[in-house]
């Protein structure tokens, strides 16, 4: 499955989850959640990037070879040149870029 259908998958199983409180909705959307977060820090990690959460829990995205922390225009011109642009522009959101 590629980034842009497990994206929403876990939106549209997150709206369900908010609208119904159903509990296997909710187990689904965890499951869908879970398997965004692994298929895109593999794809990042892949590309030479790192996704780093602070004590805050906020996350940030770090140059690996460099340990410089990737934002704004920097962040967005990296991850162009491997995610299509509808995924950078759903997740933009997101992650704060």
């Amino acid at each position: 499955m590629d980034l842009e259908n497990v994206w929403e998958t876990k939106e549209t199983l997150r709206e369900e989850w908010r609208e119904h409180k159903d509990i296997l909705v909710g187990a689904k959307f965890s499951g869908a959640k879970k398997e965004w977060e692994k298929l895109f820090t593999q794809i990042l990690n892949a590309n030479g990037i790192l996704l780093q959460s602070n004590k805050k829990s906020e996350q940030y995205f770090v140059e690996e070879n460099t340990g410089v922390k990737l934002q704004g225009g920097d962040l967005k011109e990296r991850l162009e040149s491997f995610l299509e642009e509808g995924v950078i522009s759903k997740i933009a959101y997101h992650y704060g870029f």
